[in-house]
């Protein structure tokens, strides 16, 4: 009966990682193809673009698992092996994840002269839509409201970055105002998020550690820079 019990264990654990994995996929394949309609209607080379993606989402998964090591704590030592065996040992810091992204994709912009300010237009909605789909087929597979709650974040926030595309489009407000409002956005949902899991696994929330207190930081340093370059003259 152990044994069988066991075994189920271990059966729905391969389930979950294989699970999420897929979910994953999905979102990101959704979130590529409105890329691709997006970059259609501008001048920007689909090729290019969707290399340097590429090439910055993996930058992201390396130093988003390097920064799991070093801010989570995490149960298992930091070796070669076990950074390359997410399987066995997974994790992966999400802010870690979003400073590789971005950075990378900074810094590829940089090299290709590529405009950083109108790809991260082109590429806002998507990346939020992504992030949306993810947390509902989460919320739907395992049932909690804490990714629901997480999914209506990302919904109400893609309406949101919308109309400020929208404002921007007509002289609005300053094209330099949509990073530090895409920034906003994907920090405060962190936050709220760790809250939401906070609640919903210990009851009550706890002390945050080090990646939520980035988190809301990082939210309030993007909301002041959203409103400087609202605000102030070119």
């Amino acid at each position: 009966m152990q044994a069988l019990q066991k075994g189920l264990e271990v059966a729905r654990t391969v389930l979950f990682v294989h699970g999420y994995g897929i979910l994953t996929a999905l979102s990101v394949l959704i979130a590529l193809f409105m890329l691709w309609r997006e970059l259609r209607r501008t001048s920007f080379k689909e090729e290019e673009v969707f290399d340097m993606v590429f090439v910055s989402s993996l930058l992201a998964l390396i130093i988003g698992r390097l920064f799991f090591f070093l801010l989570e704590n995490p149960p298992f030592q930091f070796t070669f092996f076990n950074f390359l065996i997410v399987y066995v040992f997974p994790g992966f810091s999400l802010l870690g994840i979003y400073l590789g992204f971005f950075g990378g994709l900074f810094t590829l912009c940089l090299r290709h002269k590529v405009p950083f300010v109108d790809l991260i237009k082109r590429l806002a909605v998507p990346f939020l839509s992504m992030l949306a789909i993810h947390a509902f087929l989460v919320a739907a597979k395992d049932l909690a409201w804490a990714p629901l709650v997480v999914c209506a974040l990302y919904v109400l926030f893609i309406f949101v970055m919308s109309s400020i595309l929208k404002l921007e489009r007509t002289a609005k407000i300053r094209e330099r105002a949509l990073f530090p409002a895409v920034l906003f956005i994907l920090s405060f949902v962190a936050f709220i998020s760790w809250i939401g899991y906070s609640v919903m696994l210990a009851g009550k929330i706890e002390a945050p550690p080090i990646e939520p207190l980035a988190f809301g930081g990082l939210a309030l340093i993007s909301a002041v820079w959203f409103a400087t370059g609202v605000t102030r003259n070119n």
